[in-house]
């Protein structure tokens, strides 16, 4: 069963526009509430108000390594509530992403004003996760002990130091791991990205810094850490040291 988490960002906090140039009219905006339905949609309700009327409201979201576009439906009811859905189905998004947006609000006189930008975090809200996170990795799982979530992690620096011997990569950010206890679960999030990846255990969203892992629990499960985890590491890796030339990789190499 699917489950709703609310994502309760700003309540009752208005923000005034930052770019509102000087004699424009005065907007302030306060978010409300972003409600994630995963692998289905997601809902944003906000409240706008000015001291001159408002005509028209378009959302924009961006996604961290995307161009922005405004897609959904966009109810404004006067006063002053915006509501905003998103349809994950017709329009997916990446999971495990930072997602930005923002309001572009038409007055009645004409004037165009663009709020500031808010963010919210997307992800697979269908679990508890816990977390374990170091200045390198975050580790995500939701089935297991801390010990669990402590091996992974040991691993991923043993990982790290074993690919360093070979190529030197200035780490840019923290990577991010993802542990799902059954191949299915992993591959159902997969599929929801459109990324239809059957008979693999392990995928690495590399230019996200995200890597999705099954390992699942059983007398194996010791081994698939040290399987998965540096392999999946090593394409972050890769990517963080090539850019754009990542994607020439020869498939040997690759793999």
């Amino acid at each position: 069963m699917r489950r709703k988490l609310i994502y309760l960002l700003m309540l009752a906090i208005s923000l005034g526009f930052s770019n509102q140039a000087r004699g424009q009219a005065r907007v302030e905006v306060a978010i409300l509430q972003v409600e994630a339905i995963f692998g289905e949609q997601i809902n944003i309700e906000a409240e706008a108000t000015s001291e001159t009327p408002i005509k028209n409201v378009e959302v924009f979201l961006q996604q961290e390594t995307e161009n922005p576009n405004s897609v959904g439906e966009v109810t404004f009811n006067p006063p002053n509530q915006i509501l905003y859905t998103l349809d994950l189905r017709a329009n997916p998004i990446d999971v495990f992403s930072q997602i930005s947006y923002w309001f572009q609000i038409e007055l009645e006189n004409g004037d165009l004003i663009t709020s500031e930008h808010f963010y919210f975090d997307y992800t697979d809200n269908r679990f508890e996760w816990q977390s374990l996170s170091t200045g390198e990795f975050e580790i995500f799982w939701y089935e297991g002990d801390d010990d669990f979530g402590r091996q992974v992690i040991n691993t991923a620096y043993d990982g790290l130091a074993g690919i360093g011997e070979y190529l030197h990569v200035p780490q840019s950010e923290k990577i991010r791991f993802y542990i799902y206890a059954s191949t299915v679960e992993m591959q159902d999030t997969l599929a929801i990205n459109n990324q239809v990846l059957n008979q693999i255990a392990g995928h690495a969203n590399s230019d996200l810094g995200v890597i999705t892992v099954s390992i699942p629990p059983g007398p194996s499960q010791t081994l698939e850490i040290k399987r998965q985890i540096p392999h999946e590491l090593s394409h972050v890796l890769l990517y963080q040291r090539l850019g754009e030339g990542y994607a020439n990789l020869p498939k040997w190499l690759n793999e």
